[in-house]
């Protein structure tokens, strides 16, 4: 089975169930970059949501097989390596889904640091998805010294047996004050889990 066809068959739609939902939390028209966007699937799921969208891949094959199936949406897609993307913007949501398995363990450090600085404010989410597996421990053990998730969540499809962990960070909201937003509440955290 190719990877773009995994990433976008049934033992999947759980992750992307459980993701839509954090980014439904958001403001209307939030601006979420996707690292390691593939084919488009995470946006698949989330488009109804109506987000300013961008995604960014190593892949010229799935930017174009994203670009031509989301042709005329609003959202972008780039053939782009995180620590190289050039970018002025701010983000509401960046998304790492299935990608930190392709960093080094000595970049993880770097592409967190990136991430933060790209994040719009205090209210900003780091969203990371993980399957369970051995190079995931070291990443996620490499990611203790980020503040506490507000959402820890463990993932198992019964579909294949596929398991993953999900974890959402709101990193800057004890370290830089909210003025672009008035404060909300965090309604998803009615699916906290340990």
């Amino acid at each position: 089975m190719q990877y773009s066809n995994k990433l976008d068959c049934d033992d999947q739609k759980a992750r992307h169930y459980l993701i839509s939902g954090i980014v439904s939390d958001l403001p209307p028209e939030a601006a979420i970059l996707d690292v390691g966007c593939g084919t488009g699937t995470t946006y698949e799921a989330i488009r109804r949501l109506g987000v300013n969208y961008h995604g960014i891949d190593i892949s010229p094959q799935a930017i174009s097989i994203a670009s031509r199936t989301f042709e005329g949406d609003t959202s972008s897609f780039e053939v782009s390596d995180f620590t190289a993307l050039q970018t002025t913007s701010k983000y509401d949501l960046i998304l790492f889904s299935e990608v930190f398995y392709y960093f080094s363990i000595e970049d993880l450090g770097p592409a967190i640091e990136r991430a933060l600085s790209l994040l719009k404010d205090a209210d900003s989410v780091l969203l990371i998805s993980m399957s369970e597996n051995a190079k995931a421990a070291k990443v996620w053990e490499q990611l203790e010294s980020l503040p506490k998730p507000f959402q820890n969540i463990a993932l198992q499809s019964d579909v294949v047996g596929s398991k993953w962990r999900v974890k959402a960070y709101m990193p800057l909201k004890n370290t830089i004050p909210n003025t672009s937003r008035p404060p909300r509440a965090v309604p998803s955290r009615r699916f906290e889990h340990a």
